[in-house]
């Protein structure tokens, strides 16, 4: 399972931390905020990590 985790994460030599970001025209990167991991799935839905909430 780790070497299959490895697999994806690196890409053309280039380790892809799932941050979500973009480079402008002018190069500059922009983080946008969150994972794309960080979602889980639950009776087929995937809900963001900003709606998860512990229990009261």
């Amino acid at each position: 399972m780790e070497e299959e985790n490895n697999r994806q994460a690196f890409h053309d030599g280039w380790y892809f931390t799932g941050d979500r970001a973009y480079v402008d025209a002018d190069g500059y990167f922009w983080y946008v905020g969150g994972r794309s991991d960080d979602v889980i799935k639950s009776s087929g839905y995937r809900i963001a990590h900003s709606r998860w909430r512990a229990p009261s």
